[in-house]
């Protein structure tokens, strides 16, 4: 169901089922039931995997009535616990959060947090050992091995017997079991109901009397639960009586357990339900009327998605709708006045089992005057490139009308990419000159159409224009366009930038370089090129196939003087050679640098030095001895700029992080502003200390950020370091920095395995005085929020 597919919306549905509770995994028959057939709570199964921390509801007394019904979150990163007060807001719920426990230590991780039967909480923190996909500091970690912390609210009375073990409830009769329902101490509450429902049909009339005669809405829920559990006739029969109860919260039970038990007595009242109710109810009686499976319930369904709350209850209609599996009611729907319903229809025809949507009702769709459903229209079309015709005129027209919003602008775009195959899309995409949805198409072979337009605009004046055509060429290896970027990255009247991206491109599809576009490359490796171009042109250099006498002058007049942030990509040019010259040459260049004992540099040259002679590999060895002794000296390094993380001026260290000298924002995003090859550093600092953050900076390699791990891609013709861009089934991006990134046939990969070192060079923050250092350090700790405007004064 890929309109269902919103990370956001998965994941607060899930919640949704954390926080109105009330089935439990008890060993009871009903449970497993719905255990076997993977009904009980599904929602749950999903949260429990995307989850990013301990998450506990609070249900005691011990810090006051305020804080019942309270989420509490564990947070490992940013060292705290979170307390989120719940409200209700339409089918769902919104929080108000506030820090409840925190800590400056910056090893105090904690991990999960438990209410115990008191009413206290027990937080849970993994000190300095856990480090799993935790992008922290791990040269020099204490052996701290964490704790268990109990949190109680000062002043507060012990509760008497928490676990309720001297009231011997095994032995109670049912009637006694079920007042302990509106027991203060959960624990309690969790047991009686649990034996309640082992007491089976005994218990169901002392049930069915307090949910009808108790005052609070939650103990009346809590029976309903039990009741549910139960599963008998006669236990269904009370639930069924209280889908008309007069709280909302009793009656979202009471839908939640006839819809698990797939209860047909209760559809005609969920059918009320649907059509009118408070949002939760009718969201969860919208569920339920879909996991019963009664076709009688489309009607009403429809009838709801006219007016359905929020984005909750509309979903449940319309999934609802897509397992009932009723086509025709759900057809007729499409000539509906109301738009709303047309759209449900739209969406749950085109997603029941065999696609019953006819190919006339989508086009009236796409006509729509409403634009919610346009929307949704060219979002369906996407599924159907047998409809293409029909559904491409419609598009083309859009596109070249008014503007678009940017919504309905996205999914036109997203549509023609899933058309893209077909040669009257790959027209419109020409004509349209649509380059974002031309890269992103996973054709093999680039059509003529698409080859013959760019050439044109390579061609023309618009330097914008003519940049992002070669670096498609880059990315996907245009052999046809070769020509073009030869002709570029020879012309000293084109811009230098446009030059180096050309030749970057050129070197994939002719590894050899002229000595004047070598001479050029290496004009732009001084330490006056912007951080950006100078990389470009290193690692145009590094992907080349020189000549020795042209390795021989890199060797000789730049490896001494290569900095951190280039000196790993020109390395790289050495990879094929194996004449002793050159070798000695490199060996000797790499002995005068002062960066080549650190980081990416360091991790690539043992292997590069076992491609020569025994000679070669004697000359390197005190080449060797250094990168060793520079492993062994990181946590003292670390310790003498460690009083760095004070004192930095923040507004000064967005310019540092701006600038064109350190070139951070060149692969790191803040806020909209920067570029994505790296993390996106929003907010970091709210979740990394100042000391990891250092550490990150001067020993990049030491940590990953998941999602971010680099990756050596072999083929036949060449070697690619890099991150993992979006990928197809049919290639991998690669992304080995700003204006370099590369899509590979997964039919071209001979291997790809993970690399040790990250893409950002070890020795970065050599290129950086000690001040404005600091400042960096300060702009980076400043940034505690995802949704603020980023800024040094933050």
């Amino acid at each position: 169901m890929t309109y269902y597919t919103n990370p956001k919306l998965g994941l607060r549905d899930a919640l949704l089922h954390f926080v109105e509770g009330g089935v439990y995994p008890k060993v009871t028959p009903i449970v497993n039931k719905y255990k076997r057939t993977g009904d009980l709570m599904p929602a749950m199964t999903k949260f429990a995997r995307i989850a990013p921390a301990g998450l506990l509801l609070y249900r005691g007394a011990g810090f006051g009535p305020a804080w019942q019904g309270n989420l509490f979150s564990a947070q490992f990163n940013p060292h705290r616990v979170q307390r989120h007060i719940l409200e209700r807001d339409g089918g769902t719920f919104r929080t108000t959060d506030e820090d409840f426990l925190t800590s400056s230590d910056p090893d105090l991780h904690v991990t999960d947090v438990a209410e115990d039967a008191d009413g206290s909480l027990l937080v849970v923190e993994t000190g300095a050992w856990y480090l799993h996909s935790c992008p922290v500091s791990r040269i020099a970690r204490p052996e701290l091995k964490g704790a268990i912390y109990r949190v109680r609210k000062r002043g507060t009375p012990p509760v008497p017997d928490p676990w309720g073990k001297d009231l011997r409830m095994e032995a109670l009769p049912p009637a006694e079991l079920v007042r302990l329902l509106d027991d203060p101490r959960p624990a309690v509450r969790d047991k009686a109901a649990g034996l309640a429902v082992d007491a089976g049909e005994a218990a169901i009339e002392p049930l069915a009397r307090l949910r009808e005669s108790h005052s609070s809405p939650e103990v009346r829920a809590a029976a309903v639960f039990a009741l549910g559990r139960i599963g008998t006739a006669k236990a269904g029969e009370a639930v069924r009586r209280a889908l008309s109860d007069s709280d909302f919260v009793v009656r979202v039970a009471a839908a939640r357990m006839t819809g698990l038990a797939r209860d047909g007595q209760a559809v005609e009242r969920l059918m009320q339900m649907v059509r009118k109710d408070a949002p939760a109810a009718r969201r969860q009686a919208a569920t339920a009327l879909g996991q019963i499976g009664d076709a009688r319930a489309v009607p009403a369904l429809l009838d709801a998605a006219a007016d359905p709350d929020d984005r909750f209850v509309e979903h449940a209609i319309i999934y609802s709708l897509i397992t009932l599996r009723a086509p025709g009611p759900t057809a007729e729907a499409m000539r509906s006045r109301s738009p709303r319903v047309r759209q449900a229809a739209l969406i749950a025809l085109d997603q029941m089992d065999g696609k019953p949507l006819g190919r006339e009702q989508l086009a009236s769709a796409l006509n729509d005057s409403d634009p919610a459903l346009r929307r949704a229209a060219i979002w369906v079309a996407s599924h159907h490139p047998d409809w293409s015709a029909e559904v491409l005129r419609l598009l083309r027209a859009r596109l070249r009308g008014p503007a678009l919003p940017p919504e309905e602008e996205t999914a036109v775009r997203e549509t023609l990419l899933s058309y893209c195959e077909i040669a009257d899309a790959q027209q419109m995409m020409a004509d349209l000159l649509l380059l974002d949805v031309i890269e992103q198409c996973p054709v093999k072979e680039f059509p003529a159409a698409w080859i013959d337009r760019l050439r044109r605009e390579v061609r023309g004046s618009d330097p914008a224009l003519r940049a992002r055509v070669v670096a498609l060429v880059r990315t996907r290896q245009l052999a046809a366009l070769a020509g073009d970027m030869e002709r570029i990255g020879g012309n000293e009247a084109e811009a230098a930038d446009l030059r180096a991206s050309a030749l970057g491109a050129l070197v994939g599809l002719r590894p050899g370089l002229s000595d004047a576009s070598f001479g050029f490359l290496l004009r732009l490796l001084g330490p006056s090129t912007e951080a950006d171009l100078r990389q470009s042109a290193a690692q145009a250099l590094g992907r080349a196939k020189l000549s020795d006498l042209q390795l021989l002058a890199l060797a000789r007049e730049h490896l001494g003087r290569a900095d951190p942030l280039i000196l790993p990509s020109l390395l790289e040019a050495f990879r094929e050679t194996r004449a002793e010259e050159v070798g000695n040459a490199m060996v000797a260049g790499l002995i005068r640098s002062p960066h080549a004992e650190g980081g990416i540099a360091a991790a690539r040259i043992p292997d590069l030095l076992r491609n020569f002679s025994s000679g070669v590999q004697a000359a390197g060895r005190p080449l060797l001895a250094r990168i060793e002794k520079e492993k062994a000296s990181r946590a003292e390094r670390l310790k003498a700029l460690e009083p760095l993380l004070a004192g930095g001026d923040a507004s000064r260290g967005r310019q540092v992080f701006f600038g064109k000298k350190a070139g951070c924002a060149s692969c790191h995003t803040i806020m909209t502003e920067g570029e994505n090859v790296g993390p996106d550093l929003t907010g970091v600092g709210a979740i990394r200390t100042g000391f990891d953050l250092l550490e990150a900076i001067v020993f990049p390699s030491a940590s990953f950020v998941p999602g971010h791990e680099v990756y050596r891609v072999e083929t036949a013709r060449e070697v690619y370091t890099g991150v993992m861009g979006e990928s197809t089934p049919n290639a991998i991006v690669v992304i080995s920095g700003p204006r370099d990134r590369v899509r590979i046939p997964r039919k071209d990969v001979v291997s790809s395995r993970p690399s040790p070192v990250s893409l950002m060079p070890d020795g970065f923050a050599e290129n950086l005085d000690r001040a404005e250092l600091a400042d960096l350090l300060a702009f980076l700790q400043a940034q505690k929020y995802r949704t603020a405007a980023a800024s040094g004064g933050e």
